[in-house]
C-alpha cells in the first residue's frame, strides 16, 4: 500500500490557482507523491494537471459532488482522462438522499446507475466514501449493505467514521474484502469527552493492525486526511501523519 495525501485537509488554502501550487509545493516537500482530488475548483484538467506534474505527485481518486455525477458525467470523465486517473470518488449522497435513510440510498443507487455505467464503458471506475450514516441501521439493515449487495462500487473506507459508527475499522476492512483499493487514514483523539480527529497516531485507533489489514486485503492507497483541524495548521498536521506513519514502515 502506497500512502498519499487527501486534498480535503487542506482545501482551504488551495482555492486558486496559486493556492493550489503553494499546497502542492508542500505536501510533495513532505514526502507525499498519491494524492486524492477534493475539495478543490476545477481550474482547467490540464492546468491540475500540469501543476501536479511539476511537483512530483499523481492524482489516484477523486471526490466529485453529486450533482456533477448526475448531470455532467460526460465533462467528469474527461477532465479524469486529462488529469490521468481512472477512479472517480464521491464523498457520500447529499442531504436529499441520505435524510431518507435505506430509502434514500436506493434511490441514490437507482439515479447513479446511468452515470456509473458511463464511467465503467469508459474503463473508469466509481467509488463511494462512508461517513457513519452509512451505518444506521435499520431493521438490522444499514445503506451501506445495500452499497455493498446492490451495487460492484468501490468503496472508500474511512477509518475514524468507521470507529465513529461504533464499528472496528480493522474489522469493518476485513470484511470488506476486495472492495476497498482506496482507505482514508484518520485517527480519532478524545478531548473532553469529545470524539476529535487527529494525525494518524496521535489519537487511539489501532495503527498497527489497521496498516496490517490493508496489506492483507488489497488495498492499494491509503490517504492522509483530516476533516477538521481544531485551529492547528492542517500542513502541519498532515506532514506529522506522515513522520508518523514512516515510523511505522508506510510506503510513500
Amino acid at each position: 500500500m502506497i500512502v498519499g495525501a487527501q486534498l480535503y485537509t487542506i482545501s482551504n488554502f488551495a482555492q486558486d490557482e496559486a493556492g493550489i501550487r503553494t499546497s502542492y509545493q508542500k505536501l510533495s516537500e513532505m514526502g507525499y507523491r498519491a494524492i486524492q482530488y477534493s475539495g478543490l475548483p476545477m481550474i482547467g484538467a490540464e492546468k491540475l494537471k500540469e501543476i501536479v506534474d511539476q511537483n512530483g505527485l499523481y492524482y489516484v481518486v477523486s471526490h466529485i459532488g453529486v450533482e456533477r455525477l448526475l448531470h455532467e458525467t460526460d465533462a467528469v470523465i474527461q477532465e479524469h482522462r486529462i488529469m490521468g486517473y481512472r477512479d472517480i470518488g464521491i464523498g457520500g449522497c447529499s442531504g436529499r438522499y441520505r435524510e431518507d435513510g435505506l430509502n434514500g440510498m436506493r434511490a441514490f443507487i437507482r439515479d447513479m446507475k446511468p452515470a456509473v455505467e458511463k464511467m465503467n464503458a469508459a474503463g473508469m471506475k466509481f467509488h463511494y466514501h462512508n461517513h457513519y450514516q452509512e451505518f444506521e441501521r435499520f431493521g438490522g439493515v444499514t445503506p451501506m449493505d445495500l452499497v455493498l449487495g446492490e451495487t460492484d462500487w468501490g468503496v472508500i473506507l474511512d477509518t475514524y467514521w468507521v470507529q465513529y459508527a461504533g464499528l472496528d475499522s480493522a474489522k469493518t476492512l476485513r470484511q470488506m474484502e476486495g472492495r476497498v483499493q482506496f482507505c482514508h487514514l484518520k485517527d480519532m483523539e478524545i478531548s473532553q469527552m469529545e470524539q476529535r480527529m487527529a494525525p494518524v497516531g496521535q489519537g487511539n485507533l489501532d495503527w498497527p493492525e489497521i496498516l496490517a489489514v490493508c496489506e492483507e486485503t488489497g488495498v492499494q492507497y491509503g490517504l492522509v486526511e483530516q476533516d477538521y483541524t481544531y485551529g492547528r495548521d492542517p500542513f502541519e498536521e498532515m506532514r506529522r501523519s506522515a513522520e508518523n506513519l514512516r515510523n511505522m514502515g508506510a510506503q510513500f
